[in-house]
């Protein structure tokens, strides 16, 4: 395989663990929107640089206060979406770092991760709340 095909190939999967994330907690977050046929238009409202900001905050706030089970699945969640959003800005913009299959199966691990508790978790008042904050409202909870 060609070096430069093998890097591209790396950073693609780098932005696909990012977009596979987003895309679930999006498609979560409408999934319970009461007309059915505006929710596809509802998932465009949100924007990459407010749902990393909500899900630092949430980060901070979950790490200020004594862990439960659904909030330590939580965690894994946002955390998980604020490394993976900035490892595609790496792949995407950082044309010096050279990606190996470590760094991919890094990248794997930690979207695995985030799956795993989302599902663990998706009908917690407090895994609701983290989403409606997704939107660039800061939540009550």
């Amino acid at each position: 395989m060609d070096a430069d095909w093998g890097q591209a190939c790396l950073r693609r999967f780098d932005s696909t663990a990012h977009y596979a994330l987003f895309h679930l907690l999006i498609a979560e977050a409408v999934r319970n929107w009461p007309q059915p046929e505006f929710r596809a238009e509802l998932g465009r409202v949100f924007e990459h640089r407010k749902m990393k900001q909500a899900s630092v905050n949430k980060s901070g706030a979950i790490k200020n206060a004594p862990l439960t089970p659904v909030s330590r699945d939580l965690l894994i969640v946002v955390d998980a979406f604020v490394q993976l959003q900035e490892g595609r800005h790496e792949a995407d913009y950082n044309t010096e770092k050279t990606w190996d299959y470590l760094d991919v199966f890094n990248l794997y691990s930690i979207a695995s991760r985030a799956f795993e508790s989302w599902r663990r978790i998706r009908e917690a008042p407090e895994a609701e709340a983290c989403l409606f904050s997704l939107f660039g409202f800061v939540s009550r909870k």
